[in-house]
């Protein structure tokens, strides 16, 4: 069979086989990661620590994490939420609203690169014609697209 680095996609060829690479990992595989500064030399080194369980059929990895809201009630500071249970993959948060018009966003690890906000401005306000809630991310929220709540 033939080598090839590049998976099964367009243009492979078949019955070629996949070369690994310790730089390929998965999603909620930990690493040590070290930086190493001699005078005007910089190194970096990493090495795979733990390597995440195998997703079920049908389903993606998880990736684990703590999640905030970040709302304009507070200055659009991280407020942890708690899991509703444990494992339920359900967070909760209870936060004072201002008057008026409150927008937020929920933010995972405290990474503005991995925000969850509504999918357009028209689901800003709650939920999608099936009445389920319609959410992108996490990424970086481009658009300035958050979810808005009413304080009285």
């Amino acid at each position: 069979p033939a080598l090839a680095d590049e998976g099964a996609g367009e243009g492979a060829v078949e019955g070629a086989v996949r070369l690994g690479s310790r730089d390929e990992g998965s999603p909620g595989d930990q690493y040590e990661v070290r930086l190493m500064i001699a005078g005007k030399y910089r190194a970096v080194t990493w090495h795979r620590v733990r390597s995440a369980p195998l997703a079920l059929p049908g389903r993606e990895p998880q990736v684990r994490g703590r999640y905030y809201v970040a709302g304009s009630w507070s200055g659009w500071a991280f407020q942890e939420m708690a899991e509703a249970s444990p494992g339920s993959d359900t967070y909760l948060a209870e936060v004072k609203l201002g008057y008026g018009s409150n927008q937020f966003v929920i933010v995972r690890n405290k990474d503005w690169d991995q925000v969850f906000y509504p999918t357009s401005r028209a689901s800003s306000g709650g939920a999608s014609r099936d009445g389920d809630p319609e959410v992108a991310g996490p990424d970086e929220a481009v658009g300035g697209l958050t979810w808005s709540i009413a304080g009285r």
